[in-house]
């Protein structure tokens, strides 16, 4: 018997194998910046978009991000709008079910929202990004940008 506590090993976000159709990680995002066919779904407030609102040792955008706040898929009573309308809603900011789908927010719960209302629309290539911004923004050696902040439709 010992007396010392254990140190478990330090670890990045990490994908469970068998989640890579559903889960992405930073490197997925890097490996598709400016890809035609990709979207990169930024689904925090207008603020953390923009980088005025800073909750990582950066603040801003992945690169080429498209910005749609999760909360404007919801109605008045908090659950999803109606099918059609959500659709028109992504349809209008080119989240199309064609595309490639990388969605985040910060810590990938927000995001995760959005994913399953994309997954409920029937998009096929959804993925959630579960480091987030938190993870994008905290690295130096990944790509940010400030864009101004427009919702989408």
């Amino acid at each position: 018997m010992t007396t010392e506590a254990a140190r478990p090993a330090a670890r990045g976000w990490e994908v469970a194998q068998g989640q890579s159709e559903r889960l992405a990680t930073w490197r997925d995002l890097a490996d598709r910046l400016g890809q035609p066919g990709v979207v990169m779904l930024d689904t925090r407030t207008d603020g953390e978009y923009a980088g005025t609102t800073k909750r990582a040792r950066r603040g801003g955008a992945v690169p080429g991000a498209v910005h749609v706040e999760w909360t404007r898929s919801l109605d008045a009573d908090g659950e999803f709008k109606p099918a059609a309308a959500l659709q028109a809603m992504y349809d209008a900011a080119g989240v199309t079910a064609d595309k490639e789908i990388l969605a985040y927010c910060h810590g990938g719960y927000r995001s995760a929202h959005s994913y399953l209302a994309l997954r409920l629309l029937g998009y096929p290539r959804v993925r959630n990004y579960v480091g987030s911004w938190k993870e994008w923004g905290d690295r130096e050696d990944l790509p940010i940008e400030q864009p101004v902040s427009e919702p989408a439709g």
